[in-house]
């Protein structure tokens, strides 16, 4: 137990250094504006953190350290301070439940997760010192963002073809609305951006965003027992990262792909090694069916 809490000690030292140094600066801060401060004007504070409690968008927002350990308590805005704008979560939020302490949120989306938040700016009212209103200003989206699945690919199908012939052909290029696509897989469908793009081929939509979900990997896929990676080879290697990521054997035609891949590789690295210029590869098994393709076509002309 002792080491563990050793091990932790660090992390939670630099957090705390982090969060004690914040609370310097903005105690010169309120002090410095409470110094300037005329009689009947309010003290507005301005900020660009992760506050506690704040609730993050799904994609958005970077952390500034790992863990959350960044995240910053309302005490650093005494009571006198009348209202307080933040920075940094994209969601519109009050801030452990105060009006004064508040992130307006992104004036427009920022992500396809950020759909529904009612993007919006706030106009604050203020008589004297005191903070007596907030209106919030709606902003009007001009361009639809729609989220599509996640679904299998047979259903995603059917739903793009719906949103095709559902789609208004009257908008102007700037107005056509934005896709995100989100398809779930049980293995890698190597031309899936280009059966996509297929099936929205003229109609007035753009796609922006292609997600591929895949089942969780079993436990051994995930961790196999008694695996050394320095024993495992380039293949080896390619093999376990395919099972761990897709639960499943790789087909015959990617490792025999992966193992051109290799002989290329090694075949550059040992011209490079030698001073010679890079031998020519070998062709793909995909250039070899162009090839006899082609020479079928040529005998039939």
């Amino acid at each position: 137990m002792r080491e563990s809490q050793d091990v932790d000690k660090p992390e939670r030292t630099r957090s705390e250094a982090y969060r004690a140094g914040v609370a310097r600066v903005h105690e010169q801060l309120v002090s410095a504006a409470r110094a300037a401060r005329q009689p009947g004007e309010a003290l507005i504070a301005m900020g660009h953190a992760h506050m506690r409690d704040g609730e993050v968008s799904e994609n958005s927002e970077r952390p500034i350290l790992m863990g959350g350990e960044e995240a910053l308590s309302t005490s650093l805005f005494p009571d006198d301070i009348a209202y307080v704008a933040l920075g940094h979560l994209h969601r519109p939020q009050r801030v452990g439940g105060q009006e004064r302490i508040r992130y307006c949120g992104t004036p427009l989306a920022m992500d396809f997760s950020e759909v529904d938040y009612g993007h919006r700016v706030l106009e604050i009212t203020l008589e004297d010192e005191t903070l007596v209103g907030v209106e919030e200003h709606r902003v009007p989206c001009h361009v639809a963002l729609t989220r599509i699945g996640p679904a299998p690919l047979t259903e995603i199908t059917a739903q793009l073809t719906a949103l095709v012939a559902e789609a208004d052909r009257e908008l102007e290029p700037a107005r056509w609305p934005w896709l995100e696509v989100s398809v779930q897989l049980e293995a890698p469908v190597i031309d899936l951006r280009a059966r996509i793009e297929a099936l929205l081929e003229g109609a007035p939509l753009r796609l922006i965003k292609l997600v591929t979900r895949y089942p969780a990997p079993s436990a051994e896929n995930r961790a196999p027992k008694g695996v050394k990676l320095d024993e495992l080879g380039p293949m080896g290697l390619f093999e376990r990262h395919y099972r761990a990521t897709y639960d499943s054997e790789p087909a015959p035609s990617l490792i025999e792909d992966f193992a051109q891949l290799l002989e290329e590789v090694e075949i550059a690295r040992e011209a490079r090694l030698a001073g010679e210029p890079s031998k020519t590869t070998k062709p793909s098994r995909q250039d070899d069916k162009t090839a006899s393709a082609d020479k079928a076509k040529g005998g039939q002309s």
